[in-house]
């Protein structure tokens, strides 16, 4: 069973693109009453219409996974609302009060049939305190990204875009509302396990004074399959002040590939960079603000990865034969983009530990980079 859901892993993480964007509808409305003690009621209740599109990438060594990617776009509207009478002291735990399960995708690989199960989750949670009886209600439109990129190293990807509006709130001098609404996605490898991806929304309103409502935004993903399991990781954190109309809220830029190295045996390659200061990066120096270096591949192959945020200038990237591995010749393959390359592949030979190559850049690295002296 393990080689089918390895296979099976391959296969539908490697599907054309309209087979792996197939949209997922999430449509309930829902009430629940809250926890409440001797004085007291509250429930929390809405709506949300909606469709979750998931997309899958992958590439495989083997049965190994070299890097994926998985994100989820929702597109659709939501509303939701708490209501308190006078001496409500009420909670309610994160609770599914909806689950469902959309058609199957179902194929062959070869011999080995392929089921994919996606199924929407609706959690609800709430809280609720006041002298006197309150409420309050917010809805509106979004369109909401989770994500994660492996590389070996997992990259969060979350952007956000709503419209959100709130009811003028009804409450005394002394009230506390707050409820939570997260459809969760999960895409289940015949019916096991597979990427998950949560979109929590909200609403928070202290009475004050000052009043101050808001919508704490939370996204999570994470990416589960056989041979890896990673996260759930938060990709999104917002609380957007309510009651002044439209506003674009964005995850802060993922940082930008600026270059990928492959090559086609298992030795052990090693990705160098220089800024125009010298300044140099590689797996035991950290020496460049604002990129980030992939996990160090020692076992052959790669990818190695470096990722830059938006002010970081030109580069100059280097290749290292760390560890030959007993190969004759190693064939290392860059793929370089960026300000001043109009992006581009080239390719370097490199034949024994400590053989280096230098891809154009503002900076010339010293004599003996590359070499076993370096290395120590």
């Amino acid at each position: 069973m393990r080689r089918a859901l390895l296979v099976a892993c391959a296969v539908v993480l490697l599907l054309p693109a309209a087979a792996q964007a197939r949209a997922v509808p999430a449509r309930r409305s829902f009430t629940r009453a809250l926890e409440c003690g001797s004085a007291g009621s509250a429930r929390v209740n809405g709506r949300l219409t909606a469709s979750i599109e998931p997309r899958l990438r992958a590439r495989w060594n083997g049965t190994r996974i070299r890097s994926a990617r998985a994100v989820a776009t929702l597109r659709g509207s939501a509303e939701l609302g708490v209501q308190a009478e006078a001496g409500a002291s009420c909670s309610l735990p994160v609770v599914p009060v909806s689950s469902w399960n959309a058609p199957a995708i179902r194929f062959q690989a070869g011999p080995v049939p392929i089921v994919v199960v996606p199924r929407v989750t609706l959690y609800v949670s709430a809280e609720a305190r006041a002298s006197v009886s309150a409420s309050t209600r917010v809805h509106g439109t979004l369109t909401a990204v989770a994500g994660l990129r492996y590389d070996g190293r997992a990259h969060r990807i979350g952007r956000l875009r709503e419209r959100l509006r709130a009811d003028p709130p009804r409450a005394g001098s002394a009230a506390s509302l707050s409820a939570r609404v997260t459809p969760s996605l999960e895409l289940l490898l015949y019916g096991q396990a597979g990427p998950r991806f949560d979109f929590g929304t909200g609403l928070q309103l202290d009475s004050g004074p000052p009043q101050r409502m808001s919508a704490p935004l939370e996204f999570s993903a994470g990416l589960r399959l056989p041979g890896l399991d990673v996260g759930p990781y938060t990709v999104l954190s917002r609380s957007i002040p309510l009651g002044a109309g439209r506003r674009t809220v964005a995850a802060p830029a993922e940082p930008a590939e600026r270059v990928r190295i492959d090559w086609d045996t298992p030795a052990d390659v090693d990705l160098h960079v220089w800024d125009e200061n010298g300044r140099h990066t590689w797996f035991r120096e950290s020496g460049i603000p604002g990129v980030l270096l992939s996990r160090d591949d020692t076992d052959g192959y790669g990818p190695e990865t470096l990722d830059v945020d938006e002010r970081t200038g030109q580069l100059t990237y280097g290749v290292c034969l760390f560890d030959a591995r007993g190969a004759v010749a190693t064939r290392v393959t860059a793929k370089i983009g960026g300000p001043g390359t109009g992006g581009r592949t080239t390719a370097a030979s490199l034949r024994e530990e400590g053989d280096g190559a230098v891809f154009d850049g503002p900076f010339e690295p010293p004599p003996g980079w590359c070499d076993g002296r370096h290395q120590q």
